[in-house]
């Protein structure tokens, strides 16, 4: 991904719940229209969209919601022009060794189009409802940490070996190691740890739903770390998710009883946001449109907000 020229990516919209289909009383129906929704959404992207992304998540209350690798698997190999990210797997959910398996067999059938995205996970309802202990969060960001090093080590080495505190792996083979190497990006900006990893071991850094004031205060704390343990800051490759409002009627229910901020308002606000934004050295973002399915948000994106950044 280039770093002197910012791109955007679109998010699949994961569930119904998110995409505001009705899924209860024909979950296997409303499925099967919010892939469509998302395909033809995804066939109304303009140029300067490069890539699509999938969040993981197993559930949103009971309403239909499709799998991280399957569905990053079906959508990479229906648009090939695209290059595929997860943004990003929730660490607990898959065995570290596991996930270093299948993004390099995602790499593979992709032709090397895969970003693997990863963080430590958060939604503590989804652990409780499939089983997965919740440990705190400084225990998840360790065992994120170890997780980064089985995975980059089974990347580069055959066969790898590691011993953790909460990983290991012996002799373990990941044959054929991804060609071209698979891009780490790691989501989250919790200062006092997260950003230490992401310094430690990411080619690419996600910072989310926060205004530039913000997302340039938490570059400042990723800079530190990468000068404390002896990296250049400026190898990691800043990215950019958040939701876009163009919509007439904005719905500030969306935004009630969170802190997550939106990129809302006229083309020339969500513009200037933007254009910050890529001041700070944001290479690529990634969005989703709030009034999907619809499709007027990316309408006036392209013919409005684009050009503005453009000019």
């Amino acid at each position: 991904m280039s770093q002197d020229k910012t791109t955007f990516g679109w998010v699949i919209c994961p569930s119904t719940a998110a995409a505001h289909l009705p899924g209860r009383r024909d979950p296997l129906a409303a499925g099967e229209a919010l892939v469509a929704a998302d395909r033809a959404f995804i066939e109304a992207l303009p140029p300067a969209f490069t890539t699509l992304w999938v969040e993981d998540h197993f559930q949103w209350n009971d309403a239909p919601t499709l799998e991280a690798f399957v569905t990053m698997t079906h959508f990479a190999a229906l648009y090939p022009a695209f290059n595929m990210g997860s943004i990003v797997l929730g660490n607990s959910y898959r065995n570290p060794a596991l996930t270093a398996k299948m993004a390099a067999t995602l790499q593979l059938l992709t032709g090397g189009r895969f970003i693997l995205g990863i963080g430590a996970g958060w939604k503590q309802d989804e652990y409780d409802a499939y089983g997965y202990p919740f440990p705190s969060a400084g225990v998840r960001i360790d065992q994120l940490d170890e997780a980064c090093q089985i995975i980059k080590a089974m990347f580069e080495q055959s066969p790898a070996t590691f011993e953790g505190q909460y990983y290991s792996v012996k002799n373990a083979y990941c044959e054929p190691r991804p060609s071209p190497r698979i891009p780490l990006l790691i989501g989250g900006s919790g200062e006092r740890k997260t950003l230490r990893v992401v310094a430690r071991h990411a080619d690419m850094w996600n910072g989310a739903f926060r205004t530039s004031e913000q997302f340039a205060h938490k570059q400042a704390v990723l800079a530190q770390h990468c000068k404390d343990i002896g990296r250049d800051p400026a190898e990691i490759v800043h990215t950019y998710y958040g939701f876009v409002d163009l919509s007439d009627e904005q719905e500030d229910a969306r935004r009630e009883g969170s802190d997550m901020h939106i990129l809302a308002g006229s083309s020339a606000q969500v513009a200037s946001e933007l254009r910050a934004l890529i001041g700070l050295g944001v290479r690529h973002v990634m969005l989703r449109f709030l009034d999907f399915p619809a499709t007027v948000g990316l309408e006036r994106f392209t013919k409005e907000v684009l050009p503005a950044l453009q000019a």
